[in-house]
């Protein structure tokens, strides 16, 4: 159970989580939602490049907090 509640706590599964969410739901909805000049494909890219950065500083500042 412990290993649950750690990945349920975890600030970098809930990012990960809700990017690849983003991602599909922009993959089925299609163009509909966007404003005009933006691609689904541009969106979709700088939310996982979003999640990318937020996912890699946590996971430093984990480790960082560890070394005190």
């Amino acid at each position: 159970m412990g290993n649950l509640r750690y990945l349920l706590l975890s600030r970098k599964f809930w990012l990960t989580l809700i990017g690849l969410l983003a991602t599909i739901f922009l993959t089925f909805t299609g163009r509909e939602l966007l404003p005009d000049g933006i691609s689904e494909q541009a969106l979709a890219d700088n939310i996982v490049q979003l999640i990318t950065v937020l996912v890699i500083a946590i996971g430093v500042e984990d480790g960082l907090r560890g070394r005190q």
